[in-house]
């Protein structure tokens, strides 16, 4: 089946490249609390959209800022981690 360049593929779900902290929170499962912490300590980029006619914005954490920070921020995980009967250490 050929799809048209505006479709998206059946069973595909497309993130959106921004989430408020709450979304985030729950894509990541970080607290709302640590992902403001790191928004404070700059490792996340953030957008504060200002609505037209109005003093103050929404807060938005860019995606994939979030997901480079979490994958640099976990170790490698090794076939011992996940089964250490694997690497002869039976119990």
């Amino acid at each position: 089946m050929a799809f048209k360049t505006h479709q998206t593929p059946p069973n595909c779900v497309l993130l959106p490249k921004t989430q408020t902290f709450k979304q985030a929170a729950r894509y990541s499962g970080l607290s709302e609390g640590t992902l403001r912490s790191y928004a404070k300590a700059r490792l996340v980029i953030v957008y504060n959209m200002i609505i037209p006619g109005k003093s103050r914005g929404i807060k938005l954490i860019d995606r994939l800022s979030l997901d480079l920070l979490i994958e640099s921020s976990i170790g490698n995980v090794t076939t011992s981690q996940i089964c250490p009967c694997k690497e002869g250490n039976e119990q």
